[in-house]
């Protein structure tokens, strides 16, 4: 049986684009209405023509379509004009599951890659993407690589200011690289816009004045605003109010609420170290505040639903709704979407329905959605250490998370409570990492006759008593009183010590034997044999610990 992998399922995807192209190309059948559009806009550039009039390169068979892109992009579609209309479909088509790849590795476990990468193009905004030639899962894959996997290359920021160059949609993932802190690479981004810009402006500066002051408002785009197609805000503000202030007041509202909500949830989210869902909020704003979302620009929805059902599999319910049925059962076109009831304005505005409940649930506490870093394509979501443990390195911030008050103060958590002669607990602090600092600290005081400190996790110094008559005798096991300050709680010593031979020699005490140990082997300090504890401020003396044979082992 034969394995479906990542590389296999893109491998199958390109073959069949491949054959499909080939097929369409002899047959001299049409195919690729918007990558027509690019073709044209490139031989305008080559032939001199304006760019931002009717297109005399576009087939017979392909509507009268505007060029819409900035100058920039029509310097990039000149190469295509050196082939057919049906392999210029084949590239950008051939592209796709490479950009599908890219695109969501950050986002879903590898063992749900290839399933993933399958089902994407069941989805309405890949399959209607790769149907019209465009270029969106491209711009996606190029944005997620800058933001997420290159995000530690020199290079990072320049692929997002490219792709804000040939869509003006991504320039507001260069406010996101703002957000999250990364102000070196929004620079970058910036640089790289403005940089091709300008190359725009120097060779077609007629068609760069034109496009910024005139053709970037394209009446094309406002006729069509209230179609079903346009699933923005603005899209569907059109299809439920008359146009005049009330519109504008509603829209501008939600976009400035909108983009404090987005602000907030991406600065929450990459503080939890999630900024693959970061970056999702971002992009889902972006679809919501454009003025123009046709439902191939969509291609977002693929990453987010693969980020949730790696989490919570349930939600590839959600796949459904954008599928396409949503747009095809409502009446469409010509101001029909006006005369929707409120079912059809649930079933026509799905798409803007669904976004919200997206967001609502990205933007849930991050310790909900399990955001584990590993197996997602390799990346690490948060760029903090980790230890070997796999959780994420927090310095010495963390070391009070078990602290308890006086009254009710845990039983020792490490060695670090307990000293044991001829530096045992100096070996067993090294190990332990900050117990060797409350070893000394409670040493210098039971040696100056102060009161023991109090450690970073809450818990008194190993000595408890007072020096006698101005004698300083050695810290130990002993010095511990197991009942601090009434309390009947059970001393215990999480590993288990053997004294060593320079401790018989030291204490006198012969041949060390098994101490007593609970039900789990640990040392139980109150049931020592002969360890006579004393109340805080008595003026009796610790008796020293004998070593002898207990009931359990031998010499």
């Amino acid at each position: 049986m034969v394995r479906i992998n990542a590389p296999l399922a893109v491998g199958f995807a390109v073959t069949v684009f491949v054959a499909i192209a080939l097929i369409w190309w002899l047959s001299d059948t049409p195919l690729g209405v918007d990558s027509a559009v690019y073709r044209a806009g490139g031989a305008a550039v080559l032939h001199g023509d304006p760019l931002y009039a009717p297109l005399t390169a576009l087939p017979g068979w392909a509507p009268e379509l505007p060029f819409t892109y900035p100058p920039f992009a029509a310097l990039l579609f000149v190469p295509l004009t050196a082939l057919p209309a049906q392999w210029c479909w084949g590239l950008l088509a051939i592209a796709a599951a490479p950009s599908l790849h890219v695109a969501l590795r950050p986002f879903t476990e590898r063992a749900y890659l290839p399933l993933v990468l399958l089902g994407a193009f069941a989805l309405q905004p890949v399959w209607q993407t790769i149907g019209l030639g465009q270029v969106n899962l491209l711009l996606m894959a190029v944005v997620v690589a800058d933001v997420l996997p290159l995000r530690d290359s020199r290079f990072r920021g320049i692929g997002i200011g490219l792709a804000a160059a040939v869509k003006l949609i991504p320039l507001i993932f260069i406010v996101h690289l703002v957000l999250v802190r990364r102000i070196a690479d929004a620079a970058r981004a910036s640089a790289a816009f403005l940089g091709a810009t300008t190359l725009a402006f120097v060779l077609l500066p007629e068609d760069s004045v034109r496009y910024w002051t005139s053709a970037i408002f394209n009446g094309h785009f406002a006729e069509m605003k209230g179609w079903v197609g346009n699933q923005s805000w603005q899209g569907f503000v059109a299809r439920t109010l008359p146009d005049g202030t009330v519109a504008a007041v509603v829209i501008g509202c939600f976009g400035v609420l909108c983009a404090m909500v987005t602000m907030w949830l991406v600065r929450r989210l990459h503080r939890a170290g999630d900024d693959p869902a970061a970056l999702l909020v971002t992009a889902g704003c972006a679809l919501l505040l454009s003025p123009i979302s046709w439902t191939h620009h969509w291609v977002w929805v693929v990453p987010a639903l693969a980020y949730l059902y790696a989490r919570r599999p349930a939600m590839a319910m959600a796949a459904v709704v954008f599928t396409g049925w949503t747009v095809a059962v409502v009446p469409g076109g010509g101001g029909a979407e006006r005369t929707w009831n409120f079912g059809q304005a649930v079933v026509g505005n799905a798409y803007l329905i669904a976004a919200l409940a997206l967001l609502f649930v990205l933007g849930r506490r991050p310790s909900d959605v399990d955001s584990s870093p590993e197996g997602f394509g390799g990346f690490r979501s948060s760029g903090e250490p980790e230890d070997e443990l796999g959780q994420q390195s927090r310095g010495e911030e963390g070391t009070g998370e078990n602290e308890k008050g006086d009254d009710h103060r845990a039983p020792a958590q490490g060695p670090q409570d307990l000293q044991l002669p001829d530096g045992h607990a100096q070996t067993d602090a090294a190990e332990h990492g900050g117990g060797q600092r409350q070893q000394i600290d409670g040493r210098q005081d039971a040696q100056h006759g102060r009161r023991p400190r109090q450690s970073r996790n809450g818990q008194r110094g190993a000595d408890e008593r007072r020096p006698q008559h101005g004698r300083h005798e050695p810290a130990g096991p002993l010095a511990d009183d197991p009942y601090p300050e009434g309390e009947g709680e059970q001393q215990e010593h999480p590993r288990r010590r053997i004294p060593s031979r320079g401790d018989e020699k030291k204490h006198g005490h012969g041949r060390a034997g098994h101490q007593p140990r609970g039900h789990d082997g640990r040392l139980l300090l109150d049931r020592a044999p002969g360890y006579q504890p004393v109340p805080h401020g008595g003026g009796g003396t610790v008796q020293p610990l004998q070593y002898r044979k207990d009931d359990e082992g031998a010499e």
